[in-house]
């Protein structure tokens, strides 16, 4: 369902700007992401080296929420919020490691 759904949000955004739809980051973002599950339909069952490396390229997919995250400044202000929290027990535990040992 993803692959169906993203391909034709790209094609119907490529068909309704197309002079400008590679401008957008996030319109390449979502490009780069539906040929990356195209090769790995393909090479499903493959133990090639490869293979694998596609799908940790489909984990970039996470990525998408960004998007989404990034047009809702409530919810874009509650993520920095967290993320520099986080930074900051991160540096806390970085100082209590070097105090201990």
């Amino acid at each position: 369902t993803f692959l169906v759904l993203y391909t034709l949000e790209c094609l119907v955004r490529f068909f309704a700007h197309p002079k400008h739809y590679f401008n957008d980051p996030w319109n390449l973002f979502d490009v780069f992401l539906v040929l990356i599950v195209f090769p790995h339909l393909c090479l499903d069952d493959s133990n090639l080296p490869f293979a694998t490396l596609l799908r940790v390229f489909r984990l970039v997919r996470i990525l998408r929420v960004l998007k989404v995250i990034r047009r809702l400044p409530t919810l874009w202000a509650l993520v920095c919020v967290l993320l520099g929290a986080m930074l900051a027990m991160l540096w806390g535990l970085i100082l209590v490691v070097i105090l201990l040992a």
